[in-house]
C-alpha cells in the first residue's frame, strides 16, 4: 500500500499542513472501518500513526478551531472540513452532497 502524500494541501500544492494530515487520516479511517463518524481521539491517533511532526495539542486545536464547521472564526480562517455529529464525534463534510 502506498503511503499518504503529505506534501501539499488537500489539492496537492503548497506546504505540508496539519489540516492535510487530518483529512488523510479521516479518509484512512473511513476505508478501514466502513463508517464515517469518528471520535476525536481516533482521528488524532490515526494522524500520529501515519506519521506527524505535530503534537496532539496542535492536531486537536486544528480540528476543533480551524477545521470544524461549527468553529467560531474570530481572527483565523475556519474550513468546513469536519462537522461535529455529537460531543467528541466528527465526520468529514462531503462536497456537493
Amino acid at each position: 500500500m502506498k503511503g499518504p502524500a503529505w506534501v501539499g494541501d488537500q489539492h496537492g500544492s503548497g506546504p505540508e499542513t496539519c489540516r492535510a494530515r487530518v483529512l488523510e487520516a479521516t479518509e484512512v479511517l473511513e476505508r478501514r472501518h466502513s463508517r464515517d463518524v469518528f471520535r476525536l481521539d481516533e482521528i488524532i491517533q490515526q494522524v500520529l500513526e501515519l506519521g506527524s511532526p505535530y503534537t496532539v495539542g496542535t492536531i486537536r486545536a486544528n480540528i476543533l478551531s480551524s477545521m470544524c464547521v461549527e468553529a467560531r472564526a474570530g481572527r483565523r480562517t475556519v474550513y468546513a472540513d469536519l462537522e461535529r455529529v455529537r460531543r467528541g464525534h466528527y465526520r468529514r463534510v462531503r462536497r456537493g452532497d
